[in-house]
């Protein structure tokens, strides 16, 4: 598909890579031929990349390792989910979950194995936020079991204000998307290269009364 576009004579590529060394070749090459690349919500360091914009992923795992961590003062069971491990923002958030668990542990908090987020037949839930919180309230748990996720979208709202989910760490999507198409305007008209190579967005903490509030401010900037 980048091919495509190279052929088309696009002058910029914005792009949530992958771990595949093959991206990062395919970044340097376009960055040989004078196409700037800028990746958003994951990033591929080590390329030619010129920025990248979204969450300190790794940062945020640390966030959520220690929020938790405050929800359960006399210890308990934690069992890490993630998306796609090919994903760094997925491997970055689940290694600062795991290491912020490890460094502030006191020994009554124990990590269960590690689950990846997909489907089986198996399953008698999809692994997402929607069925890890339709597991838990079937079985009778919910209020003993304590959920947290990334991204503030709809889904996760509502599970929010159904006190399915207990806290949101949310990314600031819209401006990871909303960003690239300026600062690659800039460097290719007036060769102004953006001010960090690491332009993270905030690490909101979102829960059921504060979440309406990203979504006004997401609203208006749209």
């Amino acid at each position: 598909y980048i091919e495509e576009l190279v052929s088309a004579g696009v002058q910029g590529i914005a792009l949530s890579p992958d771990t595949a060394p093959e991206v990062r070749q395919c970044i340097d090459e376009l960055h040989a031929q004078g196409i700037p690349v800028i990746t958003l919500n994951a990033d591929a360091p080590g390329s030619k990349r010129l920025c990248f914009i979204g969450m300190d992923n790794y940062r945020a795992g640390q966030t959520a390792a220690c929020l938790l961590r405050l929800m359960l003062p006399e210890g308990g069971k934690v069992l890490p989910l993630a998306g796609h491990l090919n994903n760094t923002a997925h491997n970055n958030r689940l290694n600062g979950f795991l290491d912020a668990i490890k460094a502030e542990n006191t020994l009554n908090i124990s990590t269960l194995a590690f689950q990846p987020c997909f489907d089986r037949d198996d399953y008698s839930h999809e692994i997402t936020q929607k069925g890890v919180c339709q597991a838990i309230e079937e079985e009778g748990l919910k209020s003993r079991v304590k959920v947290a996720a990334f991204d503030l979208n709809e889904l996760n709202m509502e599970l929010l204000q159904s006190d399915s989910l207990s806290f949101v760490l949310d990314q600031e999507a819209f401006e990871q998307g909303y960003r690239p198409p300026f600062l690659l305007y800039e460097y290719l008209l007036h060769k102004k290269k953006p001010e960090k190579e690491l332009l993270y967005t905030d690490i909101a903490i979102r829960t059921k009364y504060n979440s309406d509030m990203a979504l006004v401010c997401t609203t208006m900037q749209s």
